[in-house]
């Protein structure tokens, strides 16, 4: 008989993955809580103690973190630090800081990153509308040209 090596167990907390990127992104439960929608922090904390979270609610949170839902729900649990970084996974002696991207703890700022999302949201938006508003100009130029 040969020898049979047992393969360990992982088990994955997606709520529990939620809190690690929150995390190391800096940002706070009342924060959080604001950015998806949620009423308080309790309400957070109750979202974050799920072990499995509905996928629309995952993209939600996933957009929000800028992490790929496929991470949240797969990642395993292990203990000690890790270093998550353009999505590749190290175990790190100790340093805390190091967030995607190379950006650090120090110089991310979520509101600033909310504010800048919303920002060029609204910009797209306001382009549409002069283009729309153009056409329905240009439309009612037409319709009033065949009147005549």
């Amino acid at each position: 008989m040969e020898d049979e090596k047992e393969i360990p167990q992982t088990s994955v907390h997606m709520g529990h993955n939620v809190t690690k990127f929150r995390q190391l992104k800096g940002i706070k439960q009342r924060v959080f809580a604001e950015m998806i929608g949620l009423a308080n922090e309790r309400a957070v904390y109750r979202l974050e103690s799920k072990k499995v979270i509905e996928r629309n609610i995952l993209e939600i949170i996933a957009l929000l973190l800028d992490v790929s839902v496929e991470i949240l729900e797969t990642l395993p649990e292990v203990s000690g630090n890790v270093i998550i970084e353009n999505d590749t996974f190290e175990f790190d002696s100790g340093s805390t800081n190091v967030m995607p991207y190379g950006e650090t703890t120090d110089d991310y700022d979520p509101i600033d990153k909310a504010l800048e999302f919303f920002k060029e949201y609204l910009e797209e938006e306001r382009k549409q509308k002069q283009e729309l508003m153009k056409r329905i100009k240009e439309l009612e130029e037409l319709i009033r040209k065949g009147m005549k």
